[in-house]
């Protein structure tokens, strides 16, 4: 476990809180495998996207326009060509194009409360696996610490978006930005390339960071949108910033057999997970160090996904990282 004494007595008492929901919500997902979706393959997975279309907010304000929003996703149609989708606007709806990069577009809903959709664009290989769909289907439960995942082990329901089958997500749960929240969200995969790609080094982030000064700039990969190196000379770590695939307990047993360690049990992620916060954000901390090889890694829940923060390198490297690492993870912000 995580050293308890480096946190304020009043801090530690909120996080073992905010890891006690964490892991109601993980041991719920122990259930039996996900019933919602059976594809049988016949050929090896494909390119292709996962579309999904967010919207969270106060559970008041949610519930009033879940069903417009259900009827407006079921309304979408994908081109057969681009596989980007295309729709008209109810009333009094508007959209904007993001300039992240990480949107595709944010439709803004009438009202006071200020809601907004997010529709974003993830690569993947299709067709999914119950198994990864319940991966996706954890991503978003977790966004709103919920302690319930739904009589079919996972909160999802067939949805047709279109001409194209998809799932419909409904959560409710507790977040420190509006208290009792409301998750809904759209799922529609799509068999095309994606066409949407995540930002580069140059381009505008979904969240803000200060790197420790130490730090140097690192080489770009396929799908970081941050990098850097730590150390000097030969003895240096990598740390990258990566748009998240699967569910807590699948990265932290990667990052795990990555180190050389033994995986765990979803039950044990309370004593493996330290929650810390960055401004509005929480974001969940562990480490896997090794004999040979050691990693920090972070998940960062976001509106617009789920991002991985990793320092991956020589134990005694990434050991003279570790304060670093957390105070660059503690300043992380969500952008305005």
């Amino acid at each position: 476990m995580l050293d308890s004494t480096r946190i304020p007595p009043r801090r530690l008492i909120r996080a073992r809180n905010c890891l006690l929901i964490l892991m109601l919500s993980l041991l719920w997902g122990c259930s039996e495998p996900d019933p919602i979706r059976e594809y049988v393959v016949s050929k090896p997975p494909a390119p292709g996207s996962l579309w999904f279309f967010k919207l969270i907010g106060p559970e008041d304000s949610v519930a009033e326009i879940s069903g417009p929003l259900q009827a407006f996703i079921e309304s979408v149609q994908f081109n057969e060509r681009s596989g980007l989708p295309e729709w008209s606007l109810p009333a009094g709806w508007t959209e904007e194009t993001s300039a992240n990069g990480v949107r595709f577009k944010t439709i803004k809903l009438p009202g006071d409360a200020g809601l907004e959709v997010a529709v974003t664009q993830i690569g993947a290989r299709l067709p999914m696996s119950s198994a990864e769909v319940q991966a996706q289907a954890g991503i978003l439960r977790d966004q709103v610490q919920a302690a319930s995942a739904g009589t079919d082990g996972t909160g999802g329901t067939e949805l047709s978006v279109g001409s194209r089958p998809g799932t419909w997500f409904d959560f409710q749960g507790e977040t420190t930005r509006f208290g009792k929240t409301r998750l809904l969200a759209a799922m529609v995969p799509v068999p095309v390339a994606p066409s949407i790609g995540m930002p580069t080094a140059g381009g505008q982030l979904p969240f803000s960071y200060e790197a420790p000064p130490e730090w140097q700039a690192g080489q770009q990969t396929q799908f970081s949108v941050v990098s850097m190196t730590a150390g000097e000379g030969d003895a240096t770590a990598s740390m990258t910033v990566t748009r998240a695939m699967g569910g807590p307990l699948d990265n932290v047993n990667r990052w795990r057999g990555q180190a050389g360690l033994e995986a765990v049990e979803q039950a044990q992620l309370v004593d493996i997970l330290e929650p810390i916060e960055a401004g509005e954000l929480t974001i969940l901390y562990t480490q896997a160090i090794g004999e040979t090889r050691a990693i920090l890694g972070a998940m960062v829940p976001m509106d617009e996904g789920t991002f991985f923060v990793k320092l991956d390198g020589p134990p005694t490297v990434v050991k003279d990282e570790q304060e670093r690492f957390r105070k660059f993870l503690e300043s992380f912000r969500a952008a305005e």
